[in-house]
């Protein structure tokens, strides 16, 4: 791994913990800083534009800091990249709410102490522990194959993005890292009265 580019970091800044305490701004100060690659993107029309001209510049290397959601939109990306194309290494650092990908991996907890060591080992050309994870891929006509390293029941989503409504909607409660239990707390307790906001879907 000796002498390889800077690598990219990508930072969606509407991810849980990036939002917080401005940890997107400071996560991508640190990387333009070492001169990385930066993709600062939240939907996945730029998350997918962001890779192709990083991958086309022959960068094989990647830092996500981002929730799992993020996380799946890449592994989705590349696996749908045409066969025999070199695929990327990829660092997790658990930017979002659950952050079950990042924790396997040990990217959970003092994010920027783990991103400043992971840049300057790619500055000095040091190696990296590498570790491979099987992806699945979930088919269900007439959506498109989905390819992510676990799988969650689609009431999970919906209920993550009412979260993230709340938090964007609701007042100074709903801002801080106590505002999940909270909203899902008041959601229990609906779903116990029958009046549960979010639809149940079928899988």
């Amino acid at each position: 791994m000796a002498g390889m580019r800077m690598p990219c970091l990508v930072v969606n800044p509407k991810s849980f913990r990036t939002s917080n305490g401005g940890l997107a701004a400071r996560a991508l100060a640190l990387g333009a800083a070492y001169g990385a690659e930066l993709i600062e993107a939240s939907h996945p029309d730029e998350l997918r534009a962001g890779l192709d001209r990083v991958l086309a510049q022959g960068l094989r290397r990647v830092i996500v800091l981002s929730g799992d959601g993020t996380v799946q939109a890449i592994v989705d990306h590349l696996a749908c990249l045409p066969s025999g194309l070199p695929l990327p290494e990829l660092m997790i650092l658990g930017g979002g709410r659950t952050n079950l990908t990042a924790a396997d991996l040990r990217g959970n907890g003092a994010l920027m102490r783990k991103l400043d060591s992971a840049l300057a080992r790619c500055r000095d050309g040091r190696d990296f522990e590498i570790q491979e994870r099987p992806t699945l891929t979930i088919e269900q006509h007439p959506a498109p194959p989905r390819h992510g390293f676990f799988v969650a029941g689609g009431f999970v989503d919906d209920v993550i993005r009412d979260c993230h409504r709340h938090r964007d909607e609701g007042g100074v409660i709903s801002k801080g890292h106590f505002s999940t239990p909270w909203y899902l707390l008041k959601l229990a307790v609906l779903s116990m009265l029958g009046r549960c906001p979010i639809p149940y879907p079928e899988m």
